[in-house]
């Protein structure tokens, strides 16, 4: 049941109270174009105070449709909405769906709304949020966190954007990153008390953390260390393992050696970047030049990949010799063109594409090639691969915990606000880590 919006004098729909936010055209789905305060449209005027996922369970709430004018928003729709339900023990959360009326999305939809966006570059996403159901239950072996803080991480609108994931219902809450409190115990958990305070990275098959709670398996959760909060523990998981296993387990940086970093002003590369200072390497980064500065704080040698030709100032800056490791986080083309930059036995680490290996003829400088999957680990990893999502988490803890890793958060936001910033992620210009507090 769904709450009428506030009308206007002429009969159309607008926005029942202002909220911080882009201004602009707004287009309902009914087609009609109205002025509205910012990219939340309209409201339903059924209970004051209540909207998105601040409503409450029993409450009428109304929908919200944000535009697909990528002048005015981008090239990214989303959609919020709340429905009424009656659980006592119902959960806010954020959510992404398929269809606009609600229906699962199918490879049809899909393709259409790859094409009706296709001026963007990008597919539609349309996210919702508000309440629904009991909270989850752990099943053995797992924990049920009340989550405090989630981070965001960009597998969140790719996936989102594309079919998602076979094991998905829809609508899915997204999210694999949070740190809060253990709630609840599964079956067989040991090691681990209801009210510690843990994070973990989880699964991207399950349902996610933008939601007041959810269920990990308590293998990979881990501790939080005094002194660290949970804003900062949230920020960590995604970007940060990734860099660790990258710069630690498979480039083995050590003292006296030179890394390379891409895009060493978001989440993974400022990790890769004081990771790799901490193991006492030499570092250049590329980065745009407003953000030379951040790069120099966090200890690199920057690059300004817009006007300068990187592999020719990295050959500059090394006296020729070139690189000892490489973790490229751009696509295939970018780690191909770097793959000409290490020296004889250098590594390369990828997330996001390996490079052409016959660009480099065998028998000559002998590359290492590397990709970093961490999620995979679900999938494909055994016990031991899902271990290392909490033994890594807990070593970023406690370089948190004695002030030698700087966790990022450069941007804190609402559950509500988390539509929004995945579309700031989109753009591929966000500093650091983006990072939603929850209160359960």
């Amino acid at each position: 049941m769904w709450a009428q919006p506030v009308p206007r004098e002429d009969g159309s729909a607008r926005c029942g109270r202002r909220h911080p936010g882009r201004s602009g055209p707004d287009r309902r789905p009914n087609g009609v174009t109205t002025p509205s305060h910012c990219h939340r449209s309209w409201r339903c005027t059924a209970s004051a105070g209540t909207h998105g996922v601040h409503a409450r369970p029993s409450e009428l709430t109304g929908t919200c449709w944000h535009s697909n004018n990528p002048s005015v928003h981008g090239p990214t729709k989303y959609r919020a909405k709340t429905r009424k339900l009656g659980a006592s023990r119902g959960q806010n959360f954020l959510t992404v769906g398929g269809r606009q009326d609600g229906t699962p999305r199918t490879k049809d939809t899909k393709e259409r709304n790859h094409e009706s966006t296709a001026s963007a570059g990008r597919r539609s996403v349309r996210c919702a949020s508000g309440r629904r159901g009991p909270r989850p239950q752990p099943g053995p072996g797992q924990v049920l966190i009340a989550v405090h803080a989630a981070g965001l991480n960009p597998v969140e609108y790719k996936v989102a954007g594309g079919d998602g994931i076979p094991t998905w219902g829809w609508p899915h809450i997204l999210g694999q990153d949070c740190a809060g409190v253990i709630a609840e115990l599964g079956e067989g958990v040991s090691g681990f008390a209801v009210g510690d305070r843990v994070a973990c990275h989880g699964d991207l098959g399950r349902e996610g953390s933008f939601a007041e709670y959810v269920v990990d398996d308590a293998e990979v959760i881990t501790r939080i260390l005094d002194g660290v909060d949970d804003v900062a523990a949230a920020a960590l998981p995604c970007a940060g393992m990734t860099a660790y296993q990258a710069i630690v387990h498979r480039l083995h940086v050590e003292a006296g050696q030179t890394v390379l970093v891409t895009a060493g002003a978001g989440g993974v590369g400022g990790y890769a970047i004081q990771l790799a200072r901490i193991a006492g390497a030499r570092v250049l980064a590329t980065a745009s030049a407003e953000n030379a500065d951040r790069l120099r704080t966090l200890g690199a040698e920057p690059i300004d990949y817009r006007s300068t030709d990187v592999a020719d100032e990295v050959r500059r800056l090394t006296d020729g010799r070139g690189v000892d490791g490489i973790l490229d986080v751009l696509g295939t083309d970018s780690a191909t063109t770097n793959l000409g930059l290490l020296v004889h036995g250098g590594g390369i680490v990828t997330i996001d594409g390996r490079p052409d290996i016959t660009t480099i003829p065998e028998l000559t400088t002998a590359p290492s090639v590397h990709e970093v999957a961490l999620g995979a680990a679900y999938q494909w990893g055994d016990a031991a691969a899902r271990r290392r999502l909490s033994t890594d988490l807990a070593a970023l803890l406690e370089l948190v915990a004695a002030g030698r890793l700087d966790p990022m958060v450069t941007r804190t936001v609402g559950l509500d606000e988390i539509p929004a910033a995945l579309h700031d992620l989109e753009g591929r210009h966000v500093t650091g880590k983006i990072v939603a507090r929850v209160t359960a």
